[in-house]
Order: structure tokens, then sequence, then C-alpha cells
């Protein structure tokens, strides 16, 4: 249902039905919104698709401006698409159900739930609407707010085992795994706890170190009807529970029964990557290439090898390569990233932009990258300006709210800054990242030290094995005086991500409990990894000039 190849073909056929209706100004838009797609002027195009779709009577057409609205994430457009659509047909519930999901992405979850217990009574039964979500929606939504949704709609159709099964699903992602369990518990009481809620609750107990409990219990082993896929997806979990050994067992035997199943390959691929088997890892990846299935992680991955032994040309033409599937935004990040470095800042940014006017549909994405790029190169206004043309396509879009808040950072412009990230708080109250960013800001340049601090705990709370977080932690306590307590933050955050920021800082703070040695060993280390770090560089300077600290 999801738009896979774009919306030229869309379009094409479109354009096709109205010149045998002979409805000539209807194209006109159509071709227009091809146009203003191709060029990158995604809010232009959309409108006109929408446009035609109100000013025609065919379902297909309300239908595909619905998806292409949808597709570049314009909610409230793709609203009035979606009841046109319903409009001109009513034997489908998948109008409300695009509707429902851009409502909720736009951050209204009360209309959301109402639309979504509308098309499930419409429907007659929740079954038929329920694999929508993770067919066509599911990395569209906050996962907090999926969770949300999912939870009412269980509860509300309790019958439903596969309400039951997203609402646990939505629950694990969204980091509350009583939650989740609750839902499998249902599930068992039910007696619909199938082969994925096996696989679900496998991996929550993994994820709360109960690996043992995991792989002794048997009512957690998969049926005798288990997909390959299922299996596959047991390998994997064997494998992040750190049994590589029985994970190879698995799918060494899955591979004698299904030799050509790609994601057998890919698995094998990717736990010889896991144990450290480079090569092995390399070898299986490029039989995967070779053989035309799965070419898009075969590529990326060994574009990631490539890159890791400095083959940059070969990196970038696997990268640039990549245009489908889950990898082809962060391959073209690490194009940029590569052009960036090898050939300076003008060809990272020619490059996303040349990749978004071939791929339109990307382009949202990809201009989040480019005023990353400018920011990083100091072009403010530039990036300011992407930023702003993203939020008017997505305002409650925390990423970009948060990359436009430290773009003003940069320029020195505090104080909208602030404000800023107060509003991504306001928005969003319980997201760590978003309050880690508020707190560290305000605890790095202002002296509002204990409203710092009680964000940092907060977002603590929420993710506490986050090294960034726990570095906020570490500076707080510093700019507090707490030196001891703040390099034992600090020392915690270096092990997990011995990052050039996270260096200075835990450099900084050994300076100043009179450890100047030990500091300048470390500083020293992470200069050689990172010589061109902004923090890293000042911190130096600084405690260069101010000379040795006095031990109290």
């Amino acid at each position: 249902m999801k738009i896979r190849n774009g919306y030229r073909y869309t379009l094409l056929i479109c354009l096709a039905v109205f010149a045998v209706d002979g409805h000539a100004a209807r194209g006109e838009m159509l071709a227009t919104a091809e146009r203003a797609l191709t060029d990158g002027d995604y809010a232009k195009g959309v409108v006109a698709y929408v446009e035609a779709a109100q000013n025609s009577d065919n379902i297909e057409t309300a239908r595909q401006a619905t998806l292409t609205a949808y597709e570049f994430g314009f909610d409230s457009l793709t609203t009035q698409a979606a009841q046109r659509w319903a409009t001109l047909d009513a034997n489908t519930s998948e109008p409300g159900l695009y509707e429902a999901m851009a409502v909720l992405r736009s951050g209204d979850r009360d209309a959301s739930l109402k639309l979504w217990r509308a098309a499930v009574e419409r429907a007659g039964n929740a079954e038929s609407v329920c694999n929508f979500f993770s067919e066509v929606t599911a990395a569209d939504v906050r996962a907090d707010d999926a969770a949300w949704l999912f939870d009412k709609l269980a509860a509300r159709f309790r019958d439903s085992a596969c309400l039951g099964y997203r609402a646990a699903s939505a629950a694990a992602s969204a980091n509350d795994a009583d939650a989740a369990n609750e839902w499998l518990d249902r599930l068992q009481t039910m007696d619909a706890f199938d082969d994925d809620a096996r696989l679900l609750r496998i991996a929550l107990l993994i994820d709360d170190e109960k690996a043992e409990d995991a792989f002794t219990d048997e009512a957690l082993f998969l049926s005798g009807e288990a997909s390959i896929e299922q299996q596959v997806q047991l390998a994997l979990l064997n494998a992040r529970a750190e049994d590589i050994e029985n994970a190879v067992n698995m799918l060494d035997f899955l591979s004698m029964q299904s030799p050509d199943d790609p994601a057998v390959q890919e698995a094998i691929a990717l736990v010889k990557l896991q144990d450290g088997d480079l090569e092995g890892s390399r070898s299986a990846f490029m039989s995967l290439l070779e053989s035309g299935e799965k070419t898009g992680s075969a590529m990326y991955y060994l574009a990631r090898f490539a890159e890791g032994q400095r083959r940059t040309d070969q990196a970038l033409r696997l990268y640039t390569q990549i245009d489908f599937g889950e990898f082809v935004l962060d391959a073209q990040q690490r194009a940029a990233f590569l052009l960036n470095g090898r050939e300076g800042f003008v060809s990272a940014i020619d490059h996303l932009e040349g990749f978004s006017n071939r791929n339109p549909r990307y382009g949202l994405d990809l201009s989040l990258m480019r005023a990353s790029l400018y920011a990083q190169n100091e072009f403010y206004d530039q990036a300011l300006e992407l930023y702003a043309s993203y939020l008017e396509v997505k305002p409650r879009a925390e990423f970009a709210q948060l990359g436009q808040a430290d773009t003003y950072l940069r320029s020195g412009d505090l104080d909208t800054a602030i404000a800023v990230f107060r509003g991504v708080v306001d928005m969003y109250p319980e997201s760590a990242n978003a309050l880690n960013s508020l707190g560290y800001t305000l605890a790095d340049r202002t002296r509002k030290l204990r409203e710092a601090e009680r964000l940092i705990d907060k977002a603590l709370e929420l993710d506490p094995e986050n090294p960034a977080i726990i570095d906020s932690k570490g500076w707080v306590l510093f700019r507090r005086g707490k030196l001891k307590q703040s390099r034992e933050y600090l020392e915690k955050a270096y092990e997990q991500f011995p990052d050039a920021e996270v260096a200075a800082h835990l450099g900084e703070v050994m300076w100043r409990m009179g450890d100047e040695e030990e500091a300048r060993e470390l500083l020293e280390e992470a200069y050689r990894r990172d010589p061109q770090d902004e923090t890293l560089r000042e911190t130096v300077r600084r405690l260069m000039e101010s000379g040795p600290a006095t031990r109290s």
C-alpha cells in the first residue's frame, strides 16, 4: 500500500486516465505536481496533487493523492485527500486509516483514536485493519504515540489477539517492558501466544539481562509451524544474547534447508560480523550481493568494511548506489561524511542535493542532513532556512527542532536556542533526548544549574545507560563543584563512549582535581583521534593557559 517506487509511475497512470476522460485541466494539475516534486518543491507538488483529487471523481487519483501526501509528510493534506477518497469509495476503511495515522503523526492522539475506532467498527472486526500499522506506517509515528494508541485500542477491543500483540510490540519499542509483558501475559490467557509473541518475550528477557530464562522456558520455543523468517529471528536473538555458537548452529541448519533464502544468508553474515569474523562476514555479504537479493543491506555493510579499511573510493561507490531499503538514508549520510572529509563541504552538499533530485521521496530527510552540514561549517542562515522549511511540513519533528536549537546555539543566539529547547521539552516531556539537550545547555552555558540537574536526572531515569546523558550528569556536577562525583560519571561515560567531547569534560575534571599528568595523557590521546573537535581544542587551549591546578 505504501509508495515504494516513488510517485512518478502513479502520476503517469493518473495522467493517462485524465487523457482518456478528457479532463485536461486536472491532468495539468498532475503534471504540475510531477514537475514540482521533481524540482524538490514538495509543498507545491503535493498541493497540486490533492487539488487534482478534489476536482476528480476518480478513486485511484484520490487514493494516490493520499499516499503521496502521506509519503512526503503533509499531514493536513493527507487528511483532505483521505476524506475525498472515503467519499468516493465507501467500501474501504483504508482512507480512514491513513487519516488516523496522519492525525496521530501531527500529535492529536485523541482524534486519531476516534478515527481508528471508527475504522475497526466499520470493518466489523479489528483483525482486518490491525496489520495496517506495521505494514504501512510503523516507522512514521513516534514510539510513545504508537504505544499509547495501541494500548487504548487493545483495551477497547479486548478480544483482538492482533491488537494485543501490537500493543505489546509498540510498548516494547517505547522501552516500556512492563506494559509489553502485561499484554503478552494477556495473550497467553487468550490462548493466542503465537510465535511472534514468543520472539518478543525472548527479546524482552534478553534486554532485561535474563537470557538464561529466555532460552530455558519451553513455552518460549517456536512452534513447528514457525516460518523461516521467525526461525532466523530466533537465531539472531541467540546472537543478541551472545550465544554465538547456538546462533551459528541454527543458521547452518536453516541454510541446509533453504540454501538460497536471502534472509538466512544475511543473518549468517551479521552473526559472523558480531563474532568478529570480518573476512567471513564480508565474503557472505559479497555472495548476497552477487545473488541479487538483499542488495541494499549487502552494499551497505560492504561499504562499511571498505570505509573501515580506508578504501574511500570503494565505500563511496557502494554507498551512492543504495537508493532503496532501510539503509538508504544512513548510506547517503555516510557518503556525505566521506566527501566532506576528502573533498570538502561543497562536494558533500552537492551529493545530497543530487541524490534528492534523483530520489525525491527522500528529499525532506536529506534536507536535514544538509542543514546539519551547513551548521557544522558555520553557514547558519542556510541551515536555519532548511530547518524552517522542514518544520513547515512536519512541525512536531523532534529531531529537526533539536537541530534547529543546536544551530541557534552554534551561531551564538543562546536565548533563542534555549527557547526552542524548552519548546521541545514542553511538546515531548518524556523525551530523554530533549530533556538532556536542554539540561546540558543550561549546565554548560548558564548558571541555572539546579534546573539543569533536574532535567538531566529525569533524562537519566528514562534512559539510564545513555553515555551522552551520563556525560551531562558528570558535567553539571562539575559545574556545581562536585568534582569527585563528576569524575565517576564522566569515567563511566568515557568507558562506554570515548568521544572527544566526553574526553574534554573528563580531562578538565582530572586537571581541576590536580591530576594534570593523567589529564594530559587522556587529552592527547583524544586529540590524536579527533583533532578537529572544537570542544576538545578549546579545553586543551584553556587548560594549558591556566596552568596547574592546586590540590585541595
